[in-house]
């Protein structure tokens, strides 16, 4: 849930609300001071994102009046923010207690289940809100959302189309409808919605803020990169609002050194697929001119390939969970002079420790093969299939093209003993195998009607693709059929360690 509105007496301005902050600090201090009081500072602060000082502030506000439900949502709100979503979720139930209908509060519990990925709870939560108000678009919208986690895709495209349905005026829900429908392949109806996505973005575009659709979900939709560009910008630029002001302590470079240090910055050092491309890389830089930095935002999973990164390079720092202003901190403390992120505009990227510029020059490389439309982000490494010379006037970065393919690989990858046989996975045994294992959300109905053709070309041939729910099977046997291609030749893979 969203920070509740700032009363009328409060302060607007960035400036207006230091200088009420600053007042309010000293009130809190004084014998009388109220539990408004602390909830206004709480508040304040919570708007500032502020989130350890806020909750220090709303916890005290909840002890003078226990009984106040809207400060009980703040303080969930606070620790949400925090990433304490089991003790969030406590405060909104407490809400929810003294007063049923309590603004804020009735959706929180489920987002902050959702945070917390306990979705079978989330998706409960969901379900009372919209029992207890079935017109309530944002409930219905976050049943979708944690149905489509669960790819559970036809609940959670039914939930998106209620609150889309809830909320015509606002065309709330699309972006993550569309999303379901893609993630399904139900292509006819995901299709009539891309002229209300491309309405919603020019619409966001007039009034200088991020649309609702993400650069990562624009990409694959749409490979117009004029378009790719703007949406990238302006939520690089909404990035750059949160931290405008803010600045690192300097960090001079140690006097004497001769290599340059290269900072790797990514929340997938680990069993990902970023982990898998890069695992041998980083032992393989010259040491000779350069020391080697990995900043590791994401979960520590133990694995092989996080291991064997951890050992080739000379750093490895483990910055998760750490705020975007620390991460950048401890970035600059390393005085690093090259700063490579590697996650784009993805989902947990660290792009927002970039915005502080930590590092005197910034690239991106191999997470998100396209543009991040942001200021402070100099290079983009990359190849003449990312980023072609009839695209460059549409990348905010300056071009690094590598002279073949910018996606390395790990040449000391072992490969399993196992003596496969076709028949082992569903293949017929004679006849050519084309094959496809991109997740089905990045597939579209122009690339299959492609390979349907190709199908047809080739007589006996077969198409290998990986869906694991029946329904996405279901919905691209039947875009074969519309293609006249027999559903037995395609052949769906399923998980694999």
């Amino acid at each position: 849930a969203p920070p509740r509105p700032l009363p009328p007496c409060a302060p607007r301005s960035r400036g207006a609300r230091a200088e009420a902050v600053a007042v309010l600090r000293q009130a809190v201090t004084l014998p009388s001071a109220s539990a408004e009081t602390s909830e206004l500072l709480g508040m304040l602060l919570l708007q500032d994102r502020r989130f350890a000082e806020a909750t220090e502030q709303l916890h005290r506000a909840t002890q003078l009046a226990p009984q106040r439900a809207g400060t009980h949502v703040l303080l969930g709100q606070a620790l949400k923010n925090l990433g304490r979503a089991d003790a969030a979720v406590v405060c909104y139930r407490r809400a929810l207690t003294l007063e049923p209908h309590c603004v804020g509060a009735q959706l929180a519990p489920g987002e902050a289940l959702r945070a917390m990925n306990q979705l079978d709870a989330a998706a409960a939560a969901f379900r009372q809100a919209i029992a207890d108000n079935p017109g309530d678009a944002q409930a219905h919208r976050g049943l979708g959302l944690v149905l489509r986690r669960q790819r559970k895709f036809t609940g959670a495209i039914a939930a998106l189309r209620s609150a889309r349905a809830a909320d015509p005026a606002r065309r709330l829900a699309i972006t993550e409808l569309n999303w379901a429908l893609r993630a399904a392949c139900d292509w006819p109806e995901m299709m009539a919605l891309e002229p209300d996505l491309d309405d919603l973005i020019a619409a966001a575009a007039a009034q200088g803020v991020p649309p609702v659709e993400t650069p990562y979900m624009n990409v694959l939709r749409n490979d117009d990169p004029a378009q790719n560009l703007l949406v990238a910008r302006l939520h690089s630029a909404a990035i750059e609002r949160r931290v405008a002001g803010a600045v690192l302590p300097a960090a001079a470079r140690p006097s004497g050194r001769s290599r340059l240090r290269v900072g790797y910055l990514s929340m997938d050092f680990r069993n990902h697929a970023l982990g898998h491309l890069t695992a041998a890389m980083f032992a393989l830089h010259d040491r000779t001119g350069f020391e080697i930095f990995a900043y590791s935002t994401g979960p520590d999973d133990g694995s092989v390939y996080r291991q064997r990164i951890a050992a080739g390079v000379d750093r490895f720092l483990d910055l998760r969970n750490t705020p975007a202003a620390a991460a950048a901190q401890a970035i600059r403390a390393d005085a690093v002079d090259i700063l490579v992120e590697m996650a784009g505009h993805t989902l947990g990227t660290p792009l927002e420790a970039c915005a502080f510029r930590p590092a005197p020059v910034q690239a991106t490389y191999l997470g998100f093969p396209g543009m991040t439309g942001a200021r402070f982000i100099d290079y983009v490494i990359a190849d003449p299939i990312v980023a072609p010379a009839t695209d460059a006037a549409f990348f905010s970065e300056q071009i690094v093209r590598l002279p073949h393919s910018y996606q390395v690989n790990d040449h000391e990858q072992r490969i399993a003993p196992t003596a496969w046989r076709r028949a082992d996975v569903g293949l017929p045994e004679p006849g050519l195998v084309f094959c496809c294992f991109n997740k089905p959300l990045k597939l579209d109905p122009v690339i299959f009607a492609t390979w349907m053709r190709l199908l047809g070309a080739v007589p006996g041939s077969v198409l290998w693709l990986f869906a694991r729910e029946e329904e996405v099977r279901t919905n691209l046997r039947a875009a074969a059929v519309a293609a006249g291609i027999a559903t037995e030749r395609l052949v769906f893979a399923a998980t694999l360690p």
